[in-house]
């Protein structure tokens, strides 16, 4: 028989009154209606085996009264409801009447087993405030040093298994989860979609802004968790490089008007920010499956870059200000009368620009290097793809084979970087191309682009409820695990390993 069902017939045995209670002296009055000075003088081990039993069916709880809070306390009226509850096993309750319940409570009181909060009062059937003397309490069936030693086991793995719950919650191995830092991402979120909303016109400078405060956090972050190389990527190069022209822009406009290459040179660099906004940066946002997790930085920043640029391309094209259009802050970009060849010349300039610079990186030192686990670099999506981590896979390594494999850098992987690089090139040149129809077929007001963003947010926002939704239920689903994994053990089944973990929490 199981401890449970040990203590549950121990406490059936001996929760009707007449068999519950020992006495050694005296006498049970039970006359009297308060019952406030009717006190038993009975058995003190079935007074504290009483007390075991009502602290765990009681309601027991912080209560607030005349401006002060009580911890962890019961009600005396609630604890006369318990002894004159008929117990559904022995279809008896512990005492008969309310003055025998209110005897017995002045009886626990006594053996000072619960107490008033504060020592003014007998036990009474009324809402004042009784707490139970837990350094007095006993438990119901002594355990083993063997049941002991495998208790304290699983509430170890209980805890282990919690903690990794609890650092995927996070989001973060260098900022941990905290009300501040969730009350920041949320407040963000809020005052993006304000700006949008009521002034889109000055999106362009919110975002920069918004960039070249967050960013040097991220840059902190990959030094600690040596992540690094991730800035070299093109989404985060170009948002940097784009921003970094805004935020310039923003500070250098004067209400004179601009020389005509000072027109051209911003309608150049607007175009470019447009095409790449709408084309390849929007659309990572959906193929990364960008999420929205306000306190996660790193969730926070991988849309920002993806999808704020989308954000930002769409509010200079089709919402700009007068003063901005008077200004010539980007030329003529809303003319929108641009060729396709003139549309995304000065997109790919800036994409074939990084993307050499990437690949002499890459092929000189950054694949090399960053192959090694132990560089103060780290891992870039390079790694990700081509050398992911333990047995994974991904489409690339099932198409181009894993990097350093050999532990050395080879000449074959040195071609898969190329390879990847150049099909990561194609995908970024044809967003660029695609994004034209945005440009040049849009209506004035932009509503097709608009749509695009709303699409793209509206699936970051469902990404980021499954998130909160998987990993909060994550903990329930870590505790179940271990309570079927008792109760296996406890029938003569299973071992004492942990649960594993679910494929979404690998």
């Amino acid at each position: 028989m199981s401890k449970t069902n040990e203590s549950m017939k121990l406490v059936n045995l001996r929760f009707p009154f007449e068999l519950f209670m020992k006495q050694k002296e005296g006498e049970i009055h039970m006359g009297g209606t308060s019952g406030a000075t009717h006190i038993f003088t009975g058995d003190e081990e079935a007074l504290v085996e009483l007390a075991t039993v009502m602290a765990k069916g009681i309601q027991v709880s912080d209560r607030f009264y005349n401006f002060k809070t009580y911890k962890n306390v019961f009600l005396g009226s609630d604890a006369v409801k318990w002894l004159l509850r008929v117990n559904c096993e022995t279809q008896q309750a512990v005492v008969g009447n309310r003055a025998a319940a209110i005897a017995l409570g002045n009886g626990l009181l006594n053996a000072g087993l619960i107490e008033h909060v504060t020592h003014d009062h007998a036990f009474v059937d009324d809402d004042l405030f009784y707490r139970f003397k837990t350094g007095k309490l006993s438990k119901l069936v002594d355990l083993t040093e063997e049941e002991e030693e495998v208790r304290l086991r699983t509430l170890q793995e209980v805890f282990v298994a919690l903690h990794a719950q609890e650092t995927k919650f996070t989001a973060s191995r260098v900022l941990p989860f905290r009300k501040d830092k969730y009350f920041f991402g949320v407040a963000k979120s809020y005052l993006t979609v304000y700006v949008f909303g009521s002034i889109p016109h000055l999106y362009w400078r919110y975002h920069a802004f918004a960039m070249f405060t967050m960013v040097p956090v991220q840059i902190w972050r990959w030094m600690k968790t040596k992540q690094l190389a991730y800035m070299v990527e093109y989404c985060w190069a170009t948002s940097i490089a784009y921003s970094g022209y805004l935020a310039w822009l923003a500070m250098t406009l004067t209400a004179e008007s601009p020389t005509d290459g000072q027109t051209n040179l911003r309608e150049q660099m607007g175009l470019a920010i447009f095409a790449a906004g709408v084309g390849p940066l929007g659309s990572a946002a959906v193929l990364l499956n960008n999420a929205l997790v306000p306190h996660s930085v790193d969730h926070s920043m991988s849309l920002m870059i993806h999808g704020h640029n989308l954000v930002t391309a769409y509010c200079i094209m089709f919402k700009p200000s007068a003063s901005d259009l008077k200004q010539g802050a980007f030329g003529n970009l809303t003319l929108r009368n641009k060729s396709l060849t003139e549309y995304v010349a000065p997109a790919l300039n800036v994409f074939l620009g990084w993307w050499v610079l990437h690949q002499v990186f890459l092929q000189m030192w950054g694949a090399k290097n960053l192959g090694v686990n132990h560089s103060q670099f780290g891992r870039s999506s390079v790694n990700d793809m081509l050398n992911p981590p333990g047995a994974r896979r991904s489409v690339f390594t099932k198409l181009l084979g894993k990097i350093y494999t050999t532990g050395k850098f080879t000449a074959k992987d040195r071609l898969r970087v190329l390879a990847y690089s150049l099909i990561q090139g194609a995908m970024t040149v044809a967003g660029i191309f695609l994004g034209y129809g945005f440009y040049k077929y849009d209506w004035e007001d932009g509503r097709v682009t608009l749509a695009w963003i709303a699409a793209v947010f509206g699936l970051a926002t469902w990404n980021g409820a499954t998130w909160y939704s998987r990993h909060i239920t994550g903990f329930t689903r870590v505790v179940d695990q271990m309570i079927t994994q008792t109760q296996s053990q406890g029938q003569g089944g299973g071992d004492n390993t942990p649960p594993p973990a679910s494929k979404k929490d690998k």
